[in-house]
């Protein structure tokens, strides 16, 4: 009973983990005001299969919560099938705002998943 508090730090640090995210570095735009690069934030779950007691029930509990398509299923296999052992694999990507929301609610029945943030640049082409 004395070392409660101790144990429930102990317990909490293993089970949250603080990842990092970039800043967005927002809209380039040229002289003329046109945008010349945009920066914008992705999201993707990812799933480490050999955590995983079966994989293929929890890719089916998942097609209604993220829309999970038949596309997607097949690229996570081609994945899982090039990728090492105990290696994260993209299970969806490019996640709407709306599916992210969902993901905290349902953190306790998918706790294999893990949502990962990715800043991504997109060049523009500009024509004059």
């Amino acid at each position: 009973m004395f070392a409660f508090t101790d144990y429930q730090t102990r317990s909490n640090e293993n089970r949250i983990k603080l990842v990092p995210i970039a800043p967005s570095r927002g809209i380039i735009y040229d002289r003329n005001g046109i945008p010349l690069a945009l920066n914008r934030t992705i999201y993707q779950i990812e799933m480490m299969p050999e955590k995983v007691d079966n994989v293929q029930q929890t890719l089916d509990a998942l097609r209604s919560v993220v829309d999970l398509t038949d596309d997607d299923i097949a690229a996570f296999r081609k994945e899982r099938a090039r990728s090492h052992r105990f290696t994260s694999i993209p299970v969806k990507t490019n996640l709407t705002e709306v599916q992210v929301a969902r993901l905290p609610s349902i953190s306790t029945v998918f706790r294999v998943l893990k949502l990962k943030a990715i800043n991504v640049v997109t060049i523009l082409t500009v024509r004059r």
